[in-house]
């Protein structure tokens, strides 16, 4: 495939020499799992291959010998070719050039050149390929995920931090990545802030789950409350190798949590204090709620309420005119 003069025998130019050479070359290049092709520095026309090329390019000996790989179609781009043979005339190093090649029934093929030797790489790369999808598929997910994600070593380096966490921040990789996880902007809202996140992470190290809400900081003046937790990661030993922190944004909840809380507030206040009798009654007549002016107009405390029914209640009332 790759042109190159014959080499000239080194054992001398004794006959029987020669033969005992040609002869070690020939079982060698025979056995070699490896493609290879002698073909003339002249013309390029082959000379010799071995079963292993025959078998990546699926020609027959008889079909290759004394025609040029580019005759028989076997490159993608032709002008490789020129390209190394000018290499090799120069005396320049050939060694894991990879290129494309074309086989007889049209497949393309990935190969790695060691001068003329021949190494099918087309399922090394295809692998490759499918790692660089798979990463870009993780990547696409934990870019674009709503909550804060990330990636610790045990000790709290930050390895990895999502797209969502770094815009909250406005930061860029290089603010965080490769820093300890409590100095980064998040967490420097306070030094207390700070030393619950190394002490979850020393936990977290040690094995055991960790989840609490806490403020952290935002680009400029943003605060916001997460549920935050750290997961410990182990590999097939055991042995822990990653912690994964994690924040859900749940500002708005705890928001409406006050709300109602203040709400619920004023109402018990405005329902304790009323100058009116108020309660609330149970569909069954049981009394669930009584403010201290019912109970002094009834004249009963509110335990003796609760032990009767507004049934009975009214009831005695009535009996009373």
């Amino acid at each position: 495939m790759l042109s190159g003069s014959t080499a000239e025998s080194t054992a001398g130019n004794d006959p029987a020499s020669l033969a005992l050479s040609d002869g070690m070359f020939a079982r060698l290049m025979r056995s070699s799992p490896v493609g290879i092709v002698v073909s003339a520095a002249a013309d390029g026309r082959i000379l010799d291959v071995n079963d292993a090329f025959l078998r990546l390019f699926q020609f027959d000996r008889l079909e290759v010998l004394g025609r040029t790989s580019s005759e028989l179609g076997m490159w993608v781009n032709p002008e490789v070719r020129s390209g190394i043979v000018a290499d090799l005339e120069s005396s320049a190093p050939l060694r894991d050039f990879e290129t494309a090649v074309v086989t007889r029934n049209g497949e393309v093929r990935h190969v790695r050149c060691l001068l003329s030797q021949l190494y099918d790489v087309t399922e090394r790369r295809q692998l490759e390929e499918r790692l660089q999808l798979r990463e870009r598929r993780y990547r696409a997910i934990f870019d674009n995920t709503f909550q804060f994600t990330g990636l610790l070593t045990p000790d709290g380096i930050l390895l990895e931090a999502n797209q969502t966490a770094l815009d909250f921040a406005g930061l860029t990789p290089e603010d965080a990545i490769g820093r300890p996880f409590w100095d980064v902007r998040w967490w420097t809202l306070s030094t207390e802030t700070q030393e619950q996140l190394r002490a979850a992470i020393i936990q977290a190290a040690q094995g055991e789950f960790i989840r609490y809400d806490v403020d952290v900081r935002g680009q400029g003046s943003a605060v916001a409350t997460i549920d935050f937790s750290l997961k410990p990661l182990r590999d097939e030993s055991g042995q822990i190798i990653y912690l994964i922190p994690e924040g859900r944004d749940i500002t708005e909840l705890r928001q409406v949590e006050a709300a109602l809380l203040e709400s619920e507030e004023r109402f018990r206040s405005a329902f304790e204090w009323s100058p009116i009798g108020i309660a609330l009654v149970g569909l069954d007549g049981r009394w669930l709620e009584v403010n201290r002016a019912l109970c002094e107009i009834v004249g009963y405390t509110e335990d003796e309420l609760r032990a009767r029914t507004f049934q009975v209640l009214m009831g005695l009332a009535l009996l009373s005119y």
